[in-house]
């Protein structure tokens, strides 16, 4: 990266006030619905393989630094030019201090264009309600914002690129019942019994009379359906916490706790299970592969201990649950 010379920055500068930089200007009018914008730095950045990028800071009427990068790319077919900015990031940045229950995040690219994001965990409808009302209270239309909320007791937590999230470009009020209902299933898929208390008994109970993935036990002629469990529809599986709670219902001596336990598989082997490590499950020190972390298929559940475990979906379809 270096700056451009003095007299030739001293040109651009004159020649964007002026107008002579017409593109820049045109591309904050068109594509960023800026009419008026003033051009306070222009930096030349050049990579290793020698390709030159050309940095334009601007700012807006309302005091707003931010930046649009020019690429001129070379191909069969001449030159052609690439524009992006980070407007919509900055925007977002200056207004950091309107947000309590979530943060911003920003970061730089290596050509020092801005990235910033809402970031937050919750353990509570409480907690997810806060920062919903903080996004619906920041989201005019204006500014477009990707709102990552995790709920941090989600399997995926435990992984190192967390995918639990939900993320929109803007926030309405539908979005805040989406998500809100995303928790619910979450916690019902985490065995969470003291968030599900927190939402309507009947509400709870339909969804998972109705999911395909409520997980039935016991006799394989007459399996009994677990009225508050159910499997992870994403994830093709059930989660560590919902196996510890359905193998205690059936009487299993477990060891441990939801995140962590043993217990004694069809071979007399000792089976562990941990989320510090949820890729894996582990047997008299071999490891065995989970096809998803943290989740172990009814199928592998019937082989690891001789029980008779499924989900809905697979009675519905038929399934020789012996075989599969």
């Amino acid at each position: 990266m270096k700056k451009l010379s003095i007299a030739f920055l001293m040109i651009l500068l004159a020649a964007c006030s002026g107008g002579g930089n017409a593109e820049i200007h045109r591309y904050a009018k068109e594509q960023l619905r800026l009419p008026h914008i003033r051009i306070t730095d222009i930096t030349e950045l050049t990579d290793e393989y020698g390709h030159t990028d050309i940095r334009f800071t601007a700012l807006t009427d309302a005091g707003l630094v931010f930046h649009i990068l020019r690429d001129v790319t070379e191909g069969f077919d001449g030159e052609t030019t690439y524009y992006r900015d980070d407007l919509q990031y900055a925007g977002l940045a200056a207004k950091k201090d309107h947000f309590h229950a979530l943060q911003v995040r920003e970061t730089e690219d290596d050509q020092g264009m801005l990235y910033a994001e809402l970031y937050g965990m919750y353990d509570s409808r409480q907690g997810l309600e806060e920062m919903c009302r903080e996004l619906q209270e920041f989201s005019d239309g204006s500014i477009l914002v990707n709102a990552h909320m995790v709920f941090k007791d989600s399997t995926e937590i435990y992984m190192q690129d967390a995918d639990f999230q939900n993320a929109w470009s803007l926030f309405t009020e539908t979005d805040a019942d989406e998500v809100m209902d995303r928790f619910m299933h979450a916690a019902a898929e985490e065995c969470r019994h003291d968030i599900l208390q927190e939402f309507d008994g009947e509400e709870v109970s339909a969804y998972i009379a109705a999911n395909e993935h409520r997980i039935v036990s016991g006799d394989e002629s007459a399996p009994v359906t677990q009225p508050d469990l159910i499997g992870n529809a994403n994830f093709h599986g059930l989660s560590f916490a919902c196996v510890y709670e359905l193998m205690k219902r059936d009487g299993c001596l477990l060891e441990g706790t939801p995140e962590q336990f043993s217990f004694a598989g069809t071979d007399g082997y000792v089976i562990s299970v941990s989320m510090d490590k949820p890729e894996v499950i582990t047997s008299e020190g071999a490891e065995y592969v989970l096809q998803n972390p943290g989740h172990i298929r009814t199928i592998e559940l019937r082989v690891l201990t001789g029980r008779f475990y499924a989900e809905q979906y697979e009675l519905d379809r038929g399934w020789d649950l012996l075989t599969d």
